[in-house]
């Protein structure tokens, strides 16, 4: 498996991935990317899906499961991820499956508002 590049920034680490994709690739990217923070000992990754087109779309039970996913990687990681409003509802349901799995997350429309939480403590 290739190491995920994952760009630093001076106090989180940032993924953004873009291009055409599948909603289940998408969700792989994602998990990917959290566990090659938490791999790497990064404490907080931005993840924008905004470049990102996902060409179908899944059903809540395929949100549900990238949620557990997303939380089995992310131990320990705080995860910001900035999307377009239009995906917001679709990722705040990922995210609040992760949470609720002890996951640290959130969702944001901007970078500015994704930095200003991953720095808060």
């Amino acid at each position: 498996v290739p190491r995920m590049e994952l760009e630093d920034a001076r106090d989180h680490s940032r993924f953004a991935p873009g291009g055409r994709t599948t909603a289940q690739q998408a969700g792989e990217l994602i998990t990917a990317a959290v566990a090659a923070a938490r791999e790497q000992g990064k404490r907080r990754l931005l993840i924008d899906l905004r470049a990102l087109q996902v060409t179908e779309g899944q059903t809540w039970l395929h949100y549900y499961d990238l949620g557990e996913s997303i939380a089995r990687a992310g131990r320990g990681v705080k995860v910001a991820l900035v999307m377009d409003a239009a995906d917001l509802s679709m990722h705040k349901f990922t995210l609040l499956v992760a949470t609720n799995r002890g996951l640290i997350g959130a969702a944001f429309l901007t970078d500015a508002a994704a930095v200003a939480w991953l720095l808060s403590d």
